[in-house]
Parts: C-alpha cells; structure tokens; sequence
C-alpha cells in the first residue's frame, strides 16, 4: 500500500510538471510571437529648460493618433519605447510645468516628425534625439493632451 501511494505520488508530480512546464512554453511562444512584432525607438532628450518639471513624450502614429506616450517624473534624459512594427512614428514632447499633462502655449516643447520616414522595423531599433525648446511650437495636427489617456501610458523605468 505505502508503495502505491509513493508511486501515486511520484506520477501525480510528475503529471503536474508537465502540465505547468507546457503552459510555460505556450506563454513563452506569445511572448516571443510579441517581441517579434515590436520594436525600441530611443535616444536623448536635449536642451531641458527645467530639471524640475516632468517631460511628456507622446508617440504618434502616420495617420498623428496617440500610439503611446510617457511620462517622465524623474530627471532623466532619456526615453525609450517599444511599439509595433512596420509604423512610421513621429513624436511631441514638452515639459509638463504645471502638472496637467496636455501643452499648453508656455510651455517649452519639442517634437520630431521623422523627415525621412523611418519606418520600425524588427531588429532595427531607431535611435532618435529630441530637443525641447522655449520657442517651440507643437505642430498643427498634433494634439499633445494625455490627460485623459491612463491605458496608453508606457511604463517608464527610468
């Protein structure tokens, strides 16, 4: 009896096992179905007139819709994001100076709209500068207001 029950044991375990590990492996095969359909587009923030204020950088599709953006509390200066591929990507930043999350006319700001149509591409990430200016203005087109859009927020570890 106390064989048996070993033996049952040992076949429950292992049954177990196997089962956990293969779900593993489904998780892990979406995992890599994703990564293979993203890609980073990073770089510097350059000419901060604050270190104070956060930094928004929002990311826009071709067609200028709202893809992703960050915000950035702490004093970085560097952003970092991994999107879909195959998008060509054009990006708004400003600093944030009194905390509302959307531009507004008095504050600096900075945008890059990818003159030469860089596409995102797998295994091509784009490096990209971007420079924040007291005299910039946002571009016509381009709504840099993320106030109301929490699910589009990229988590930022910086």
């Amino acid at each position: 009896m106390r064989i048996k029950f070993k033996l049952f044991s040992f076949v429950s375990s292992c049954l177990l096992c196997s089962i956990l590990s293969s779900c593993a492996f489904i998780r892990l095969k979406e995992d890599l179905k994703k990564i293979a359909a993203t890609g980073e587009i990073y770089g510097r923030i350059l000419d901060k007139t604050t270190k104070e204020a956060p930094i928004i950088v929002i990311a826009f599709d071709e067609n200028k819709k709202i893809t992703k953006y960050k915000n950035l509390h702490e004093h970085t200066d560097y952003y970092s994001f991994v999107l879909p591929n195959q998008v060509k990507y054009s990006f708004v930043l400003f600093e944030d100076l009194n905390g509302n999350q959307k531009h507004d006319p008095e504050e600096p700001a900075g945008f890059w709209l990818n003159p030469k149509n860089k596409i995102l591409q797998m295994e091509v990430d784009i490096f990209q500068d971007l420079a924040i200016t007291p005299d910039s203005k946002i571009p016509p087109g381009y709504k840099a207001d993320v106030s109301q859009l929490k699910d589009l927020e990229e988590d930022s570890f910086h």
